[in-house]
């Protein structure tokens, strides 16, 4: 299973950042990066991709657009990522979906809105 926490998206920048929950055995859909300078934190534990070595705890990474295989949880892994520009996903028949920074600001505003209603019911009258 993967969740995801959008903790900011820059409409100006293009940029998001996201915290990103794997749990082991966890395999991410290759997907292509169309513009540069993601950058990955890892909080806990580790990833593999069959094109990259293990990506340890506290590792950052920045590079260009770049397409990236399928990335499996070697254990429970938590990670901040930070990107600009849209990701392509894909599987063995093709482009399945993307993401950007609107697609993380709506999942961002959908999970606010009912925070928001729940304490605007609990706010003194």
């Amino acid at each position: 299973m993967s969740a995801v926490k959008v903790l900011w998206v820059g409409r100006e920048t293009r940029y998001l950042g996201v915290l990103q929950s794997l749990e082991e055995g966890y395999t991410a859909p290759p997907h292509k990066h169309l513009a540069g300078a993601p950058c990955l934190y890892h909080l806990r534990q580790a990833c593999r991709s069959a094109t990259a070595c293990s990506m340890p705890a506290t590792m950052s990474m920045s590079r260009p657009a770049f397409f990236h295989d399928a990335t499996t949880a070697l254990e429970d892994t938590m990670y901040l990522f930070i990107c600009n520009g849209a990701l392509l996903f894909f599987d063995e028949n093709g482009f399945t979906r993307y993401t950007n920074w609107e697609v993380m600001e709506k999942l961002r505003s959908e999970h606010e809105a009912p925070v928001r209603a729940e304490a605007a019911n609990r706010a003194p009258r």
